[in-house]
């Protein structure tokens, strides 16, 4: 072939493949759905954010000023196995892509060959050397852009598997901070609990030194005693249950050795953020959320997958082509070349190609009703999670001060002892309730702290 037949074929095919690329694409066009929010939400814990403001909040974990919650975190961040996982998916997912793209562009292969035979009579029982190289090209034309619509649905994916690594992100960090304040919370109930035990000791030994001098019935002791014994069998179930929760975090941070246990084991206080989160426009936080986004992409991958199934019942048309050289020792050296094209197109399959385009139309309409569901469920999610936070600042904020009370009375109940105007009984008793105030008051604040967690997630933070 002379190099005007190679630059002309090229050409050809070129152009033919600039015609396939701007052809029509059968199937439905994909637009993403719109999305009606509210105008506000019914209940906000801080201001509001102003209409276009920014506001990404990557680090809202560091309002609790805990310099161990902050390294465990960016551990987990940066060790977690289900976020290496999704980072695998990401790449297969723009792997798949890039391998369905390549179905848009011509295949060129290069063969060659070399034989040294005894043909027979036909070389006169001589033996032949034959060497043979050449190039071969084959395109198809994406007339009615299935190929294309599955480059689209590989997009979609990949959108969508990176949506997941996001979502996946903001569980992490809202679980690690939802499990270190449960640790927290055991820890300090413990030692309240082993303070209200040795406290509850000393009224049983009173009550029974008071029983012994006819001042105290045997009624009394054993209350008083069965009162401290079931508050120190609690010590062991909060040990165990704080031993769990270490280790839970330790999942979670992918640790393999024994450095967030030892880290954890130090008994620290109750995380307590500084200021009331902040919670975005309903439009700006639907649009934010990784779980919608990563639903719409899937809507979008399976919009165009229907279009790629209906493409089937459309031709097919291909081209080829083979450009190379042959030698052999008996006659000089040859150039071959060839050109072809193919033409199929289904005539009878017994409804496989309907089958596949109802089951490509009833995914999509699987993946829309499971976007609308994602849009509703976060909805709900982030009002649920504004009443959570609402109600438990409020039940914080009672309970601290009933704690504040407690803790004059107790004072008072000393002051009157000091000077003989009270029996002991009566300070043993102000000390059990405030311990007891506590207690509940150090329930609350990791109740507090877990439900700050569960806002900043439902608002994709």
């Amino acid at each position: 072939m002379s190099k005007h037949k190679i630059v002309s074929l090229a050409r050809t095919i070129t152009l033919t493949a600039s015609l396939a690329l701007s052809a029509c694409a059968v199937g439905p066009d994909y637009h993403k759905p719109a999305i009606t929010a509210a105008a506000a939400w019914s209940q906000q814990p801080g201001a509001v954010l102003a209409a276009g403001e920014r506001n990404v909040r990557s680090s809202w974990w560091t309002s609790f000023h805990d310099e161990k919650l902050n390294k465990i975190v960016q551990k987990a961040l940066a060790q977690n196995f289900d976020l290496k996982i999704a980072q695998a998916r990401i790449l297969e997912a723009r792997a798949l892509k890039l391998n369905a793209s390549s179905t848009l562009y011509p295949e060129i292969n290069a063969s060659g060959s070399a034989e040294r035979g005894n043909p027979g009579l036909l070389t006169q029982n001589k033996a032949l050397d034959l060497y043979q190289g050449g190039f071969d090209a084959s395109y198809e034309l994406d007339l009615f852009g299935g190929n294309r619509r599955k480059v689209e649905a590989s997009s979609a994916m990949v959108g969508s598997r990176e949506a997941s690594y996001q979502d996946l992100s903001i569980t992490l960090v809202a679980e690690v901070v939802n499990e270190y304040a449960t640790l927290r919370e055991l820890q300090t109930r413990y030692g309240i609990t082993k303070q209200m035990a040795e406290t509850q000791k000393r009224l049983a030994d009173f009550n029974t030194a008071k029983f012994s001098n006819g001042a105290a019935s045997d009624l009394e002791v054993q209350q008083s005693n069965a009162l401290y014994q079931t508050t120190a069998a609690n010590l062991p179930a909060l040990a165990r249950e704080a031993t769990a929760a270490i280790y839970r975090i330790s999942v979670l941070t992918g640790t393999e050795n024994d450095e967030v246990v030892t880290l954890l084991s130090v008994t620290e206080n109750v995380p307590a953020a500084d200021h009331a989160p902040i919670m975005d426009a309903p439009a700006a936080v639907l649009a934010r959320r990784p779980d919608i986004a990563e639903a719409e992409r899937n809507l979008a991958a399976n919009t165009a997958l229907k279009g790629a199934a209906i493409s089937e019942m459309y031709p097919k048309i291909s081209l080829s082509a083979l450009f190379g050289w042959q030698n052999t020792s008996l006659l000089p050296s040859a150039t071959i070349w060839s050109l072809a094209s193919g033409f199929a197109m289904p005539i009878l399959n017994f409804g496989r190609i309907q089958g596949d385009i109802k089951a490509a139309d009833a995914r999509q309409q699987q993946a829309f009703q499971a976007y609308k569901k994602t849009v509703i469920a976060a909805v709900a999610e982030v009002e649920t999670k504004l009443s959570d936070y609402a109600r438990n600042r409020e039940h914080t904020i009672s309970l601290k001060a009933a704690l504040d009370s407690n803790n004059k009375a107790l004072q008072m109940s000393h002051l009157r002892f000091d000077r003989g105007l009270t029996p002991l009984i009566d300070v043993l008793d102000a000390e059990n309730k405030t311990f007891a105030a506590r207690n509940a008051y150090i329930t609350a604040l990791a109740d507090e702290a877990r439900s700050v967690a569960a806002l900043e997630k439902s608002g994709g933070f």
